[in-house]
């Protein structure tokens, strides 16, 4: 889920036959609960949270902002679903910040 178009590498996987019939790419925005509704992400699977490479300059931005999407689905599917859990595997710039998410959430 995006605001904007995704890039081409992006949209190769999408439309790769291995995954077209399993994988979406929807407009908007995983910090809008109207949106998280309409993406039905209460029965997904697994979310994927894609850094964007082209931001290495801003590279602890980028990733905190993932960190915020992360946290905001978790919150979503867990009180929608009355305790649930959202599968969620997130891309990280800085090898220190997956270091970091990593080890807050596999103790929670």
């Amino acid at each position: 889920m995006g605001n904007d178009v995704p890039c081409r590498g992006l949209l190769d996987i999408i439309n790769d036959p291995r995954y077209s019939t399993r994988t979406r790419f929807l407009e908007g925005s995983v910090l809008v609960d109207a949106d998280l509704n309409r993406a039905d992400i209460t029965r997904s699977v697994c979310t994927f949270i894609m850094c964007d490479k082209a931001q290495t300059e801003r590279s602890f931005e980028e990733d905190k902002t993932n960190i915020m999407r992360a946290i905001n689905i978790k919150k979503f599917v867990n009180a929608v679903t009355a305790g649930g859990e959202a599968k969620l595997v997130i891309s990280c710039l800085r090898v220190r910040t997956g270091i970091v998410v990593f080890a807050l959430w596999r103790g929670s």
